[in-house]
């Protein structure tokens, strides 16, 4: 029965990868190495990023006999890199998967259920560690000889770190679902929760080259405060000895805990995956009806969608937060970015005409219509029953990005004109650009999902982050801000008029919010209709 389950995860996500959920159909190679080279550009850029980490403290810590301290930070990383990445779909994978009520209806014992899915988000922490666990071994050789014990013993620790990490990832995410299983505000606390982990991370990310810095410097002293921790020494000094003792206190250190974790999640696996504390008991109140529009209607059924779902807030919508953030650092930080920007010396048209750019790049980050098809699911027959035109359904997708996305915008609008004074002709440019931009980009994004539909999903947000059409719209509408920007940097800058560019710029921004949005009226509408 395991290996039955097992395998049905692994063909659901294989599926992901190499059919289409509308017809089953192979995709086509293009698209396939399209995915690939994505994937390489990811691993590329995070085993780089630790690649020059470890670079630096292997260098410092093997003259010093500070072996067993660069291990540690390996696994220290490692975890904290497996963690953060499983937390949230530790929680959504074991306990809100739309299959729950299904698999538990069968005798199916709730311990391989369970399983199943631990085995598939065991994987997604090898992945993560894999990013952490090459960079360190490499750099470690070129700054140390070879030694096979070394080798034999990291591998050891490599395959079972993980296993703490799942123990640790599982245990929060039983606790948030009990959490948010007694209260309405589920997706509010998940999302505050989600918010914290990533501000830590970014906090701590944006300081590392000065903590880098520290341990190179301060190697000793930070070897005498990790050494009076045994169990950080014993992981270190299991793999740079190499220490048999050590290396098994580690394992039992590593393994244990999954082991009691998996038995109290097996035994309360029923219990929390098919409670519903969180159901408020409304009393009812006598009101008086209103009627709205259909397209009222619409768009506050997108937006209680979104407000319902954690996973499609969070992944979609993440760049409405930062771009907050962007026009708070904006202003806070005026004083320090002009004088960043006389140090450079660009003119007052050409800052302006990079900083419309980059709001257009914000923008891309927001991507709420990309997989606003997919996550309807196989509900997807409810809007298509209701006797509302298919036209009125995208414009309420449409509409849920623009409003969410164009008032985002203009903040940091707004924030620039402040900080940066641009010419009257550009300040017009700044508010209207980025504002057609986001409108194009929302049409690119229900273009791309109405082609490219997942609806087999078992969770949700396996349709928003697991999907073609958000990888889509990310390369198409980052490149629609990245390339124009590029050719008129290298190719046209002191030949073309900045104004005249931006404005030329802005006018095929309008044609093709035009072409898609009547594409999306037309074509669109009838692919909406077909899809099954």
């Amino acid at each position: 029965m395991f290996k039955a389950l097992l395998k049905t995860r692994m063909t659901a996500f294989g599926a992901l990868l190499t059919s289409s959920s509308r017809s089953g159909n192979r995709k086509s190679k293009i698209k396939s190495i399209a995915i690939a080279a994505l994937i390489l550009y990811t691993c590329f850029v995070f085993m780089g990023m630790f690649g020059m980490y470890f670079d630096q403290l292997a260098k410092a810590f093997y003259p010093a006999n500070l072996g067993w301290l660069y291990f540690t930070l390996f696994g220290l990383s490692a975890f904290a890199l497996m963690f953060i990445g499983s937390i949230f779909t530790a929680k959504t994978q074991l306990y809100e998967a739309k299959d729950n009520d299904l698999l538990l209806s069968m005798p199916i014992p709730p311990k391989y259920i369970l399983g199943s899915r631990m085995v598939m988000l065991m994987i997604l922490n090898f992945a993560f560690e894999l990013f952490v666990a090459l960079p360190a071994i490499v750099m470690w050789f070129r700054a140390a000889p070879f030694d096979a014990g070394l080798l034999i013993s990291f591998i050891v620790v490599f395959l079972a770190l993980p296993f703490l990490s799942m123990a640790l990832s599982g245990l929060f995410g039983w606790l948030i679902t009990l959490l948010t299983g007694r209260i309405r505000k589920k997706t509010f606390i998940t999302v505050l929760f989600s918010l914290i982990f990533l501000g830590l991370y970014f906090f701590f990310f944006s300081r590392a080259n000065i903590y880098i810095q520290k341990l190179v410097m301060n190697g000793q002293a930070v070897a005498g405060s990790f050494g009076s921790i045994a169990p950080l020494f014993w992981l270190g000094n299991a793999i740079a000895e190499p220490n048999i003792v050590h290396l098994i206190l580690s394992l039992v250190i590593m393994i244990l805990p999954f082991l009691l974790m998996y038995y109290v999640l097996s035994a309360t696996f029923i219990r929390l995956a098919t409670s519903n504390r969180g159901s408020a008991k409304v009393k009812y109140e006598e009101r008086a009806m209103h009627m709205s529009s259909q397209s009222s209607a619409l768009f506050r059924r997108e937006m209680k969608h979104l407000l319902s779902s954690s996973g499609y807030l969070l992944n979609a919508g993440l760049g409405v937060i930062f771009i907050f953030v962007g026009a708070a650092a904006l202003v806070i930080k005026k004083s320090d970015i002009l004088k960043l920007i006389l140090q450079m010396n660009f003119d007052s048209g050409l800052v302006a005409a990079v900083l419309i750019f980059a709001l257009c790049l914000l923008a891309s980050t927001i991507l709420f219509t990309a997989p606003s098809i997919s996550i309807e699911g196989k509900t997807i027959w409810i809007i298509k029953s209701i006797p509302v035109k298919p036209q009125d359904v995208l414009k309420a997708k449409l509409h849920l990005h623009t409003y969410i996305t164009i008032p985002a915008i203009l903040s940091v609008s707004a924030a620039s004109i402040y900080v940066f004074s641009p010419p009257l002709e550009m300040l017009f440019f700044l508010i209207l650009t980025p504002s057609i931009y986001v409108m194009l980009s929302a049409n690119i994004g229900l273009m791309c999902n109405l082609k490219h539909p997942n609806l087999k999903w078992t969770n949700e947000t396996q349709a928003v982050k697991q999907s073609l059409s958000v990888m889509l719209t990310m390369l198409i509408s980052s490149a629609i801000a990245l390339i124009p920007a590029a050719l008129y940097y290298l190719l046209l800058y002191g030949r073309l008029d900045t104004e005249l560019f931006i404005l030329l710029y802005t006018a095929l921004l309008i044609l093709g919010w035009y072409l898609s949005f009547h594409w999306l009226m037309t074509k669109g509408a009838v692919i909406l209709e077909e899809i099954e």
